[in-house]
């Protein structure tokens, strides 16, 4: 488990044992100084910031790994048609194998060499 996922378990743990206490309704039960839904709000606060840092996160690890298909298909792309070129196959045989690469040289018009 990710050190996210722990903290984020840990403040919905948190949560739930504030909640316990608040159905409890016995006010002499808390702890002096305690306001349990002031703790609960920010509970729920932490989780949405930690929610929001999380699809941050997320969006920017997918955006890297489209840039990384990318750089991996333009350095692949012009071996593989120098390759299919030498040994005479046809262009539908790299359609099936890079077929987003294979666009971008059908419309830029390039040619194997």
């Amino acid at each position: 488990m990710g050190a996210f996922a722990k903290i984020e378990k840990q403040v919905q743990e948190e949560g739930t044992q504030l909640m316990a206490i608040a159905e409890s309704a016995d006010p002499q039960n808390l702890p002096d100084g305690l306001a349990v839904p002031e703790e609960i709000a920010c509970r729920q606060g932490r989780l949405g910031v930690l929610d929001e840092a999380k699809r941050k996160l997320d969006a920017r690890a997918h955006e890297r790994d489209i840039a990384a298909q990318a750089e991996y298909e333009a350095r692949v792309t012009p071996i593989l048609v120098r390759a299919l070129a030498r040994v005479g196959h046809e262009w539908n045989l790299l359609f099936m194998l890079m077929p987003s690469a294979c666009e971008d040289l059908c419309l830029t018009g390039s040619q194997p060499s």
